[in-house]
């Protein structure tokens, strides 16, 4: 995956055809200095993904560490067989992102044509396989054909938007499949085969496995965006799930607040929870005066609004008093925020009463949020891009790659 336009990466383009031979070590190889590339690679690929939703750096500061991970792997590479013993050993390791590294200097290192590819994916426990993804992802090469083995062909169809159009037959014959993990991988897939892919996973939005369901909804909402709006709303209205409410934050507009109101005062505590954090996104200033006089507040609610303050306001919140946990909620008295919230009036500025602030500047994380609603053809690969644990019902602290 590159940030910028840049030259193919060395390996071989998966499928393409006959994998060139290996060569010798072109400078000799210190075993302590491979086992330091590939500890600093998997390192980097870690901050990569945090970095990614960053609101302190832009496209230039990622730029600067993809130069960093490649000169790792030109290392590598430069290192040929004599790297691949240690590449082999974390391959087999249980921390997903030292099997990232590993497969990233595997697929530097090794060129592998597909029949090879296909067979070092299938070897793969199914929990290393998200980590094939992402490194798939950052080689960036086209895929031009899908080996038959499920395992393979949902790793690759996954990682194939990073490298441009996905096939959209690829596509149709795996969204009925009875493999969730490849039905899973073409709904992801399927934000990469164009505007009017949509209607490909139109079913999958309706899946009986939550996460696929959740995948293809976001799909759908990248490639169009108005009607998956309106789908979202229908839905929520009749069934509210907790990610279609977060969702809405995010490509809704002012008509939906009361809506998220709603919702954030009675509702299932996740679908509350939930509707807060999207309130936080949509980004009105009314929403401030909702979470201090309207919002029963309680456990259920209090992270969510903590945050949702926090992005409103520009200002850290203090960590909440465990009294302020433990109370019961009884009416008007306890729909307030916490005393020591700051309550400093710089949401007042026109910026935020216009809504949606977060998508204003050149941070990764405003790119990221104002090209999912209005596309740049130079930022198509950070629209791919999601939040740690984002197709969950509610995200994640930890890192995962291949989500």
């Amino acid at each position: 995956m590159s940030s910028t336009d840049r030259e193919p990466g060395s390996s071989g383009a998966p499928g393409e055809g006959t994998a060139p031979a290996r060569g010798a070590a072109t400078l000799r190889a210190y075993p302590e200095v491979i086992e330091a590339y590939l500890e600093e690679l998997g390192f980097l690929g870690v901050e990569r993904r945090v970095l990614l939703f960053s609101h302190e750096i832009g496209v230039a500061e990622l730029d600067e560490l993809d130069d960093r991970m490649h000169a790792h792997l030109d290392g590598l590479s430069h290192a040929g067989d004599d790297a691949m013993g240690a590449i082999e050993e974390r391959l087999e390791s249980d921390d997903p992102w030292e099997v990232y590294a590993a497969a990233r200097a595997w697929i530097e290192v090794s060129r592998p044509d597909l029949d090879t590819l296909t067979s070092r994916i299938e070897a793969a426990p199914e929990e290393a396989l998200p980590a094939w993804t992402e490194a798939l992802r950052a080689v960036a090469e086209p895929i031009r054909a899908y080996p038959d083995s499920a395992a393979a062909r949902a790793v690759l169809l996954a990682s194939a938007p990073w490298a441009g159009v996905v096939d959209p037959d690829v596509i149709a014959a795996c969204v009925g499949e009875s493999s969730a993990m490849l039905r899973r991988a073409a709904a992801r897939a399927a934000a990469g085969a164009g505007g009017g892919a949509a209607h490909l996973v139109a079913s999958l939005c309706e899946d009986a496995d939550p996460v696929v369901r959740n995948t293809a909804l976001w799909s759908t909402c990248l490639l169009d965006p108005e009607s998956a709006v309106q789908r979202l709303r229908n839905g929520i209205r009749n069934d509210p799930e907790p990610f279609a409410v977060r969702t809405l934050g995010l490509f809704g507009d002012e008509s939906d607040e009361n809506l998220l109101c709603g919702l954030a005062v009675d509702g299932p505590p996740e679908v509350r929870a939930a509707a807060i954090h999207a309130l936080g996104d949509l980004g009105f200033a009314r929403t401030l005066e909702f979470l201090a006089g309207q919002l029963p507040f309680d456990p259920a609610v209090a992270d969510a609004a903590a945050g949702a303050w926090a992005k409103l306001t520009g200002q850290t919140v203090p960590d909440l008093a465990e009294e302020t946990l433990e109370r019961e909620p009884d009416g008007h008295e306890n729909a307030r925020m916490p005393p020591d919230w700051p309550r400093e009036p710089s949401y007042e500025s026109e910026r935020i009463l216009r809504g949606r602030p977060f998508g204003e500047g050149e941070d990764l994380e405003a790119l990221w949020r104002r090209c999912l609603v209005h596309p740049e053809g130079d930022l198509e690969w950070l629209r791919l891009e999601v939040p740690a644990g984002f197709f969950d019902d509610a995200p994640a602290e930890d890192m995962r790659p291949g989500e």
